[in-house]
């Protein structure tokens, strides 16, 4: 499969463990900052997901139909 290269890396480097250190906690422990994280993260997901559940529900319903 081709990658055709995201603008934007799902995962941000200075957010991964071996670049924050053991012990310490990303992004200075807020609460706020997880959940802003957490739904940015979400919306790249649907980005691709969304794409395959739309398909799978029209090819379900066009097997329905004919």
């Amino acid at each position: 499969m081709e990658s055709h290269g995201a603008a934007v890396p799902l995962v941000a480097c200075e957010l991964l463990p071996e670049k924050v250190g053991p012990g310490k906690i990303p992004g200075g422990g807020g609460g706020r900052r997880l959940v802003e994280e957490v739904w940015e993260e979400s919306k790249r997901l649907w980005d691709v997901v969304g794409q395959a559940v739309f398909m799978r529900v029209v090819l379900y319903n066009l097997n329905i139909v004919s």
